[in-house]
């Protein structure tokens, strides 16, 4: 893999390593006003997709800054992408209900007599969501990698793509690891454990799909097919986490209205096994193309 993912000729995104950890940090302050304000769902997602990249990005350039600073700007990026985290999660809810509300007839009243309870909890998430953005505390964030940015400006892009070419490998033998030997996945009618490890198989492929990003921009890895793949594989799955999250908060209300809850239980549950079918009978195939095509490079 390391011929073609170091810094080849290809135009870099960024002038230098420090300009894609600045350009992370105008991301997150550009919407942390609309985030703090709770109006716009978009902002939201927006922010946390930013702080992603952020972390990707440290964890990209770990070996060449100093470990002190930064585990401290890691641990800090983290705390913000966590503090929107349930936020995001009661807008991604909200909008899954809108679908059924607008598309699944079968359960129409039952997602509209929901979709109050669950903008009732929202209020709640986001004065949580305000409390936590706070105590993470963007400023010293800021200052923080600031400084590391400042240390990278004249970092030689080759040294800093080897590194992250053997950790780019390792990420994909533990998603190897994960589907398992024979590449099929969970099975059709997943257990506890299967789901335990389609959720360890998203977000490991949401790491590397990150980590490839952060290469293509930052040393102009050449490796657009490997992403595309990945975000495929990561869109199948998140499909399924959003319908698992939007029933696992319909259990939680099924005492205050048991009868519409329990019709929305049960039409998440049969989109959950559907979606399970879909992605063991196609994402393991995608999988072994992703490995295959890192393995070209």
């Amino acid at each position: 893999m390391a011929s073609r993912m170091r810094a080849n000729g290809a135009e870099p995104k960024t002038r230098t390593p420090g300009d894609f950890l600045r350009r992370c940090l105008r991301e997150i302050s550009r919407h942390e006003k609309a985030v703090l304000s709770g109006n716009d769902p978009d902002a939201v997602h927006d922010m946390r997709v930013a702080s992603r990249r952020l972390r990707a990005a440290l964890a990209f350039l770990k070996s060449a800054l100093p470990e002190r600073t930064w585990r401290r700007a890691l641990r800090r990026a983290r705390r913000v992408t966590r503090a929107a985290g349930d936020l995001r999660q009661f807008d991604v809810n909200a909008q899954l209900l809108d679908r059924l509300i607008a598309e699944a007839a079968e359960v129409r009243p039952a997602a509209e007599f929901a979709r109050p309870f669950l903008a009732a909890d929202r209020v709640l998430a986001l004065t949580t969501s305000r409390k936590a953005l706070r105590r993470a505390d963007p400023g010293k964030l800021r200052k923080e990698v600031q400084h590391l940015a400042r240390l990278l400006d004249d970092r030689d892009l080759q040294a800093l793509s080897r590194p992250a070419a053997k950790k780019a490998a390792r990420r994909a033998r533990r998603l190897s690891r994960l589907w398992g030997s024979n590449g099929a996945g969970p099975g059709l009618g997943a257990s506890t454990v299967d789901k335990a490890r389609l959720h360890a198989i998203r977000i490991a492929t949401k790491k590397l799909r990150y980590h490839l990003e952060t290469g293509k921009r930052i040393c102009g890895w050449q490796v657009e097919a490997a992403i595309e793949t990945a975000r495929e594989i990561q869109d199948a799955f998140g499909a399924l986490h959003d319908d698992e999250s939007l029933r696992h908060w319909c259990e939680s209300h099924r005492d205050e209205a048991a009868g519409y809850m329990g019709e929305l239980i049960r039409f998440l549950g049969r989109r959950e096994a559907a979606a399970i079918a879909r992605i063991a009978a196609k994402h393991g195939k995608s999988h072994e193309t992703l490995v295959a095509e890192l393995a070209d490079t």
